[in-house]
């Protein structure tokens, strides 16, 4: 959860020219990088998780899930 935290507060503290230079991120997501970020924050912020799992759902489609059927 701290890293996960960490990595967050290092996106939020970049700049979109400072993402550019990240070998791993995908140019086209170097400013959509955000949006992921706040809402990763969020997630461990307000709900009871401890860390993340490989699943076949990103994220967002995955939260959105898991409220709905009530399994979070």
């Amino acid at each position: 959860k701290a890293q996960i935290l960490q990595w967050c507060e290092t996106v939020f503290n970049s700049t979109s020219h400072i993402r550019m230079r990240w070998d791993a991120l995908i140019p086209m997501r170097r400013d959509t990088i955000v949006h992921s970020a706040l809402l990763l924050n969020w997630v461990f912020l307000n709900l009871p998780i401890d860390g993340l799992k490989p699943e076949n759902a990103a994220l967002k489609e995955g939260l959105i899930f898991g409220l709905y059927h009530g399994t979070l």
